[in-house]
C-alpha cells in the first residue's frame, strides 16, 4: 500500500491509473505511451476498473469546481507551508470511494453512462435470450439488468441485478468478464449461472468449463476463487465465500426456470413465496408464522402463479385472499 500526495492510502493499481489519467489529461499520448497504455489495460481485468473510478472523481472535480467558481471545494485554500495539488485531490477522491463508492457517491445512473455498453433488461415473468456479437447466448431470468460492452481486446458484462446464465463463445484473446458487485467472474469458454437478487448475496454455479472468481478487494474470507464444472460458490452478506459441488439435480432445479417452471424441495413457505414472486406483479403473502415454516415439494410454472395458488389452499388447507394489489394466504379457520 502506498500513499498518495494527500496523505490518503492508495494501492498500486490506483497508484497507477492515477499517473494514467494524469498523462492523458495533459494532452495527446505518444505511440510509445499509447502502447503501454493499451498493454497496462489488457494485462490485468481491474486496470480497467481502477482507471474509470480515477477518471470519474476527476471529472467530477472539474464539475465540482465550475459549481463553486474555480475554487476547489475538497480542501481550503493552500497554505503557504503546503499546496494541494490537483493529483492529491484525485487520489483523496479514489481512495475515499473505491469503486463501488464512486458509483453511491456520483449517481449509479452516470456511471453507468461513463462505463457505456448495451443495456439488456428482462421484464417481471419474462425470460430473455441474446445472442451476443461473437457467438456467446446470455439468458436472462425474470427481473435481470445487464450491461454488455465489446472491444478489441475484452468482452465485459456489467451484472447489475437478477440471475442469467451465460454461454461464453471461446476466445482466448478476449476473456469473457463479468463484472458483479465486489467481484469480476472471468472465463474464456465455459457456462455459468448468476443470481444476485439483491446487494448483499451473490451466487455462482458453474455447468461448464472453469470460472475465475477476482475480488476487488482481497482478504482473509475473500481470495480469488476457481470453479470448476459442478460447483457453485455462495457469497454472503459478510463477504465470506463456501464453495460446494452441486448435483446434476441441484443444477437441473436450478435452471428449471428456462423453460417457464421452478422447482422446491422442502424450502419453507416464506422462501418459496419470495421466489415465486419474482414472477408476479401482484405479490403472495403470509402473515402466519407457523405456516411460513410448511416445507413445500412441487414443480410450478412461473408463467401462471394461480395454480402455485390452488396448490397452496388444496395441500395445506389455505384460503387465498385477493385484491387488485395482493394475494394473502391464510388458514381457512382464520378468524
Amino acid at each position: 500500500m502506498s500513499l498518495g500526495e494527500s496523505g490518503t492510502d492508495l494501492n498500486e493499481i490506483d497508484l497507477e491509473a492515477l499517473r494514467w489519467v494524469m498523462l492523458i489529461e495533459r494532452g495527446p499520448l505518444s505511440p510509445e505511451q499509447q502502447r503501454r497504455f493499451a498493454a497496462w489495460i489488457a494485462a490485468d481485468i481491474r486496470h480497467e476498473g481502477a482507471l474509470i473510478r480515477t477518471q470519474a472523481a476527476s471529472l467530477h472535480l472539474e464539475r465540482l469546481a465550475a459549481l463553486a467558481g474555480g475554487r476547489s471545494v475538497l480542501a481550503p485554500p493552500p497554505s503557504p507551508a503546503r499546496s494541494v495539488t490537483r493529483r492529491g485531490l484525485i487520489a483523496g477522491a479514489v481512495s475515499a470511494t473505491g469503486l463501488a463508492g464512486a458509483g453511491v457517491w456520483l449517481g449509479l445512473g452516470w456511471m453507468e453512462e461513463v462505463w457505456g455498453g448495451t443495456r439488456y433488461v428482462s421484464e417481471i415473468g419474462q425470460t430473455k435470450k441474446v445472442l451476443l456479437a461473437d457467438g456467446s447466448v446470455m439468458t436472462l431470468n425474470t427481473q435481470s439488468e445487464l450491461r454488455v460492452r465489446y472491444t478489441s481486446t475484452s468482452r465485459d458484462i456489467r451484472f447489475v441485478q437478477g440471475e442469467a446464465l451465460f454461454s461464453v463463445a471461446h476466445d482466448s484473446a478476449r476473456p469473457f468478464a463479468v463484472r458483479v458487485g465486489d467481484w469480476t467472474l472471468r472465463a474464456v469458454g465455459t457456462a455459468f449461472v448468476i443470481r444476485r437478487l439483491d446487494a448483499t448475496t451473490l451466487d455462482v454455479t458453474v455447468t461448464e468449463g472453469i470460472v475465475e472468481m477476482l475480488p476487488a478487494y482481497p482478504g482473509p474470507a475473500r481470495a480469488s476463487q476457481r470453479l470448476t464444472a459442478n460447483y457453485a460458490a455462495l457469497i454472503d452478506a459478510s463477504g465470506e465465500v463456501k464453495v460446494w459441488q452441486a448435483t446434476d439435480s441441484q443444477i437441473a432445479r436450478q435452471l428449471a426456470w428456462r423453460t417457464g417452471m421452478v422447482a422446491f424441495v422442502g424450502e419453507p413457505l416464506r422462501q418459496v413465496l419470495a421466489e415465486m414472486n419474482r414472477y408476479t406483479r401482484r405479490p403472495i403473502r403470509i402473515a402466519d408464522p407457523e405456516l411460513a415454516e410448511r416445507r413445500i415439494v412441487g414443480v410450478f410454472p412461473t408463467t401462471d402463479t394461480q395454480t402455485f395458488v390452488s396448490a397452496m389452499e388444496t395441500t395445506l388447507g389455505l384460503q387465498a385472499i385477493e385484491n387488485d394489489r395482493v394475494v394473502l394466504l391464510r388458514r381457512v379457520n382464520y378468524n
